[in-house]
């Protein structure tokens, strides 16, 4: 997704809506993201993943590169952000 195969507005927002729920740390290397932030999708499109938040993580460029369509071998990291109620 790090290209623009989705769409540009449609790329954009996924970004910023993974950023907004997970944050700017890579989900395979566990380092803060220097640059632009890629969204990996934890199940590859290719083996039938979708664009649903819950299946976008965000990757550094390098790993998400490297990972290609590759299966993910743990857990992904869960959201940030939690709605707590009083």
């Amino acid at each position: 997704m790090s290209d623009n195969r989705m769409g540009g507005w449609r790329s954009v927002r996924l970004r910023r809506l993974v950023i907004e729920a997970y944050g700017t740390v890579c989900h395979l290397c566990g380092r803060e993201i220097d640059g632009t932030v890629s969204v990996d999708h934890v199940i590859p499109r290719s083996h039938g993943g979708t664009d649903d938040i819950e299946n976008l993580r965000p990757a550094c460029q390098r790993c998400n590169s490297k990972r290609g369509n590759k299966p993910l071998f743990r857990k992904p990291l869960k959201p940030l952000k939690t709605t707590v109620e009083w």
